[in-house]
């Protein structure tokens, strides 16, 4: 048995276009004294998608101004950081094109990638601008500068994109295709944006330069604060350190033990005017048969009409009576639509024609005769079949191709609530449980939804290991194996932790979004530390007060953007993505506070240094 479903929004918006221009034209015929809604499943996936895509918009809009203005206060300059821009622009279009040709269509989980690319992926222009202005401050020549602030920031900026790219490409594991696509265009978008970040970025800031457009300007404040936020004693921070460690170790024992995943999925549902319109209009035009309701609703195919007359039986025989044990609310089969017992009907009239026709007709008058021909049973009757059925009822039943009566149409109990994922979960585990032919091929929303929670259930940890994993083999590979990988890899764990006991304690339960910001803590937990650790590799001989004077200040304007990317998704109409986008601060917050405090004293704490 295979579950089947159709998601493609396109017939739905073409659909909606034609009741549209229906009702323009009935308004031209009836005036402005009648009120027209359009509501049901049809129109509200319309709304919900367009509730998404201006989600989209805003989220992308507001990041880009958000992160602009951010730059220029730091760097203090417009024409590099608008190059530095550019370079992330175009990293991201051409993640764009990929995906286009690649994939050809977006879905929830990446419609909103574009802040995400945006937000993450200009942390490689950001390395390479910092070291860069640190090469003009010290007055290096422009070409011999420019070669030092690459080679400077390539190896933590190359270890740091590969590693998020790893990250998320472990999202291909699961059979769910959004977290698939999610994981090729997110992945894609790491590595485009560090490339262009070291060919476009730096020509044209060779340009820049040459043109006298860039000039020695004061390093940013914000490393300076960060190193005065740095204790003195290091021991004592990793003392602190240690604790935060082993309560965030405890919460998320807890929080794991305690079953942490959302039950109630009503909350991740988009909302909008539109969609609040449709959905009250919906209760009180149909409210026997409201959303919810329909939405409990399967179609089941068979291989021929005969098979679809005996499972249904199968099925109404197996459904107690007792409400509150019942699996199926209704189950429709088009020969619902044809008259009971026909053969016993047709005898039974056959034998009423034929006792008028014998003993009473030649008894009566004429005008008696007329009377009783018109009420005779006609001879020509014949047994109705599922082909007699006019199509505005058949319609459900009926295949592309016009094949009539394979089609099954059976909805869930009432007892089974509709965004309960524990009642989606049993009642697909039972329908699949059933005697049902091999080639049996069942479809519908809730089912499909019950599978997205199984892929999430098995394939979560599975994807949590391999970006695990993935990051680590990167982490070797580029920084080598020593106390600078496992000083990363040590950060990258540490904030991951952190991230799920703040997740924790502010009330974030695991939705199947929620799934994806695993891996992406992972990433970024690995891009902040590696670009520090990376700088104290270069220059092993400064404290961790110096690497955060240079190179600390760039990590947190990376946290920033990146932030605004994600807070960006909290304007979100989709609950579903408001609730990924905290769930994704939070791993922010958790990840660059180890970063800059934890990964310096760690190192230097390494080498015997207990000051700083």
């Amino acid at each position: 048995m295979r579950t089947a479903s159709m998601s493609g929004t396109s017939a739905s918006y073409r659909l909606v276009d034609q009741l549209r221009h229906i009702i323009d034209q009935t308004r031209a015929e009836v005036g402005t004294g009648v009120k027209f809604v359009l509501t049901g499943t049809v129109p509200a996936t319309v709304y919900e998608h367009e509730a998404i895509l201006d989600g989209v918009k805003l989220a992308g809009m507001i990041t880009l101004i958000i992160v602009a203005l951010a730059l220029f206060l730091f760097y203090r300059t417009v024409l590099p950081v608008a190059a530095s821009l550019i370079s992330c622009l175009i990293g991201t279009v051409f993640t764009f094109a990929i995906a286009h040709y690649a994939i050809g269509y977006l879905n929830l989980m990446t419609a909103f990638l574009s802040a995400i690319v945006v937000g993450n992926g200009i942390n490689t222009g950001l390395i390479l601008l910092a070291r860069y202005f640190e090469e003009v401050r010290a007055g290096r020549p422009d070409n011999d500068g420019l070669g030092d602030a690459i080679a400077g920031a390539l190896p933590g900026t190359l270890a740091a994109a590969v590693t998020a790219g790893a990250a998320y490409l472990s999202l291909m594991v699961t059979e769910f295709r959004g977290f698939r696509h999610f994981g090729i265009i997110a992945g894609i978008g790491m590595v485009a944006c560090w490339i262009t970040a070291f060919t476009v970025l730096p020509a044209a800031l060779c340009v820049l330069r040459r043109g006298g457009r860039i000039r020695a300007r004061p390093a940013p404040a914000v490393g300076r604060i960060l190193a005065r936020m740095l204790p003195h004693r290091l021991g004592v921070l990793l003392g602190g350190a240690a604790v935060v460690l082993v309560a965030a170790i405890g919460i998320t024992t807890y929080y794991v033990s305690i079953d942490p995943f959302l039950h109630d999925w009503d909350r991740l549902r988009s909302g909008s005017k539109k969609l609040d319109r449709a959905r009250h209009y919906d209760l009180v035009m149909r409210p026997a048969v409201s959303a919810s309701e329909r939405q409990k609703r399967f179609a089941i195919g068979l291989s021929s009409a005969a098979e679809a007359r005996k499972v249904a039986a199968y099925m109404r025989k197996i459904n107690p009576p007792e409400k509150d044990k019942q699996l199926f609310g209704s189950i429709y089969t088009i020969d619902n639509y044809l008259p009971k017992h026909q053969d016993k009907k047709l005898a039974l009239l056959k034998s009423i024609r034929s006792m008028i026709e014998d003993d009473v007709v030649n008894d009566l008058d004429k005008k008696d005769q007329k009377l009783l021909h018109r009420v005779t049973p006609p001879k020509n009757l014949r047994k109705l079949t599922m082909a007699d059925v006019p199509a505005t009822l058949a319609w459900p039943f009926i295949e592309r191709d016009g094949t009539r009566g394979r089609i099954i149409i059976a909805s869930k109990a009432r007892r089974f609530k509709t965004w309960n994922v524990d009642h989606r979960v049993a009642f697909d585990k039972a329908l699949r449980h059933l005697d049902l032919p091999p080639d049996t091929v069942i479809g519908g929303q809730s089912l499909v939804i019950a599978d997205i929670i199984s892929f999430m259930r098995r394939d979560g940890p599975i994807t949590i290991l391999v970006a695990i994993l993935s990051s680590a083999l990167v982490i070797f590979l580029i920084v080598g194996v020593g106390r600078y990988a496992v000083v990363t890899l040590l950060c990258v764990a540490f904030g991951m932790l952190v991230m799920i006991s703040m997740c924790a304690l502010v009330g974030v339960r695991i939705h199947f979004m929620d799934l994806i910001a695993v891996p992406i803590t992972i990433g970024i937990g690995a891009d902040y530390s590696v670009n520090l650790v990376a700088r104290h590799r270069q220059q092993p001989d400064e404290g961790p007060r110096r690497v955060l004077e240079t190179t600390g200040g760039a990590v947190l304007l990376c946290s920033f953007t990146t932030m605004v990317g994600y807070g960006s998704l909290l304007l979100s109409g989709n609950g579903g993505i408001h609730e990924f986008g905290l769930a994704a601060i939070l791993g922010e917050i958790a990840c660059v506070s180890v970063a800059l405090f934890v990964a310096p004293a760690l190192l230097s704490f390494w080498r015997g240094r207990k000051t700083a």
